[in-house]
């Protein structure tokens, strides 16, 4: 739903939950937080599926080789 609304808008959109509902890190960070918001590991978490999805293409530059 999310990310058919950012289609028609023309935005990015980057799925945080499907990934990260089972992750094992994630649950942790959670369940050791106020279960608001992640610590840490739960925003470097974030930070690396924005950067390995579309980041690249938003910026308009071209993807670094590996």
């Amino acid at each position: 739903m999310c990310e058919d609304a950012a289609s028609r808008r023309g935005v990015g959109y980057v799925d945080m939950y499907g990934p990260l509902v089972r992750h094992e890190q994630w649950a942790a960070d959670m369940a050791t937080g106020d279960d608001a918001l992640p610590r840490q590991a739960g925003y470097g978490l974030m930070a690396w599926l924005v950067l390995h999805s579309r980041w690249h293409s938003w910026l308009g530059i071209e993807q670094p080789a590996v």
